[in-house]
């Protein structure tokens, strides 16, 4: 019996939260209002990669079993006393970014909600899309194909691994890891993703050992702000 209404109520609580359908238009209007346009379907290979590798190692499990690894991360943390450990998976993030964008233990449990919802609906590649063009990479920079652009003139698809893990590791710090002010703390945190890249096996040890000794490789940062037409076509 206890079962059961716990089974409707959660039920009742994921219909409740807004259509997931949503999440797409809102990412658009996002893009919009900043001059750019969206990624499209597949993600940028070492963009995704990256992300994955410095975010949330089970993103491309069924649906909820990120949820349910973040949140071991975040309590394992708390009872070993080392700290949180990230609790927020993708698509919880992209939840937060779109949704419910507050930091209360109620819009938590909304996030959570709505990102089982996102994964219910949308594809890995889509899910991986929509979060890499809501989300922000710093100096004024909405979405990974402007922020390519903005810090290495080019296309997300082109990005080298240094580049990609380098807007990867931007995400979680903007202001902090953003390359142009502070590029001290945005080459140390590109270490970070390559490390995790090993140890996801996208690329070797050695690589990643190679790739932490790269220059960053900026355009000037003098550079004019490059803003593309809203027209869609193949990224």
């Amino acid at each position: 019996m206890l079962a059961a209404v716990a089974i409707g109520s959660g039920l009742l609580f994921l219909a409740s939260l807004p259509a997931p359908s949503a999440a797409a238009t809102r990412v658009d209007r996002l893009l919009s209002k900043h001059g750019t346009r969206p990624l499209h379907v597949p993600p940028p290979h070492r963009l995704a990669a990256s992300v994955v590798a410095i975010e949330d190692h089970a993103f491309y499990g069924p649906p909820g079993t990120d949820i349910a690894y973040g949140a071991a991360r975040w309590i394992w943390g708390h009872v070993t006393s080392s700290g949180p450990q990230g609790g927020s998976t993708l698509a919880q993030q992209l939840a937060k970014l779109l949704f419910f964008p507050s930091n209360g233990p109620l819009a938590k449990l909304d996030q959570a909600g709505m990102a089982f919802r996102l994964e219910l609906h949308y594809s890995h590649a889509q899910l991986m899309n929509l979060y890499l063009d809501a989300a922000y990479f710093g100096d004024g920079s909405y979405g990974a194909r402007q922020a390519s652009l903005r810090y290495f003139g080019q296309e997300p698809r082109r990005l080298s691994w240094p580049q990609a893990a380098l807007l990867a590791g931007t995400v979680q710090a903007p202001g902090a890891y953003d390359p142009l002010r502070h590029p001290g703390a945005a080459m140390e945190r590109r270490g970070e993703v390559l490390a995790q890249l090993a140890e996801t096996g996208a690329i070797s040890p050695s690589a990643a050992g190679k790739y932490e000794r790269d220059p960053l490789q900026l355009i000037s940062p003098t550079a004019p702000r490059l803003h593309l037409n809203t027209q869609r076509h193949p990224s």
